[in-house]
């Protein structure tokens, strides 16, 4: 079974903020995606299979669509789709008697749970666990697989992207499952990403990520600083930053890499007010408390 960490209080918000308030306005719903919409509002949310139902009508809609068209048709069915997903999380988290066989059949062979098994697989999803936390969310390459095809280079790319990041994980509660030069490799490729595409549908949740993995970058996760208990710096992070800043000195995220170093010798790399000022500066969150993806 994968297993990936998370919480209720943290996953919830991050497929709802998916699911309502990443993206940019849009045209006003051109003629092919008011029908669509309809539909999708009229399945049956509480059956997983209003996925596949809604993922078959987008399919059938597409072909000989302008591009423009079928992105605002598969943004609407991703907003569905996470939110299917929240609510699919939020019904079993309060069935503790189903979460309690879901506990007793770790190796999947209770045949009453086979037709849930089966709903997950068949529209994309899976099962993950954190200790006794059962949630339900995405295999890495559903999206891009039933979407890629479809959609424009904009939407493509972010799906590409996402595939492979949740295919690796992010972060164990709050502590990093990758290392800090895969966070800033991150950090690169939804920069590259946002200038290639700077106005797509999917423009806002690039947006997201980018500053996630910054912020991260730049501050780390309750149990992986960046600054020791003694508000050292890590070692290996002054050899990373230093390096970061040079290979990718012509971006933004390089640039700032370099301010934030330059801050960093001032201070003999130990935390000062000066990293402090830097952070509020430049909106750079603090990811020891804030509201961490897990994948």
């Amino acid at each position: 079974m994968p297993r990936r960490n998370s919480c209720r209080l943290r996953l919830a918000p991050l497929l709802l903020a998916l699911a309502t308030g990443w993206l940019p306005a849009q045209e006003r719903d051109p003629p092919v995606l008011t029908p669509y919409r309809h539909f999708l509002d009229a399945l049956d949310k509480s059956s997983l299979h209003a996925l596949g139902k809604g993922l078959d009508r987008f399919l059938e809609m597409t072909p000989g669509l302008p591009p423009a068209r079928v992105d605002s048709l598969a943004q609407t069915y991703m907003t569905f789709f996470y939110a299917t997903i929240s609510l699919h999380n939020d019904r079993m988290w309060e069935d503790l008697p189903f979460l309690e066989r879901l506990h007793a059949d770790d190796d999947r062979q209770d045949a009453s749970l086979q037709p849930f098994y089966a709903g997950l697989e068949k529209n994309g999803l899976d099962l993950y666990t954190f200790g006794r936390l059962y949630y339900i969310d995405q295999q890495p390459d559903f999206l891009y697989r039933r979407l890629g095809g479809r959609v424009s280079p904009a939407v493509y790319s972010f799906l590409a992207l996402r595939m492979g990041e949740l295919a690796a994980g992010f972060s164990d509660q709050d502590s990093l499952v990758i290392s800090f030069a895969q966070v800033a490799q991150r950090v690169i490729d939804w920069e590259q990403h946002l200038v290639n595409y700077p106005r797509s549908v999917v423009e806002r949740w690039a947006r997201f990520y980018y500053r996630t993995y910054l912020s991260t970058l730049l501050t780390g996760l309750r149990l992986s600083p960046v600054f020791d208990a003694d508000g050292q710096l890590q070692p290996a992070l002054v050899i990373l930053y230093d390096d970061f800043s040079k290979r990718h000195s012509r971006t933004v995220s390089g640039m700032l890499v370099r301010q934030f170093y330059d801050s960093l010798i001032e201070g003999d790399f130990h935390w000062s007010t000066a990293v402090r000022d830097f952070y509020v500066a430049h909106g750079i969150t603090n990811m020891h408390t804030a509201q961490v993806p897990y994948r």
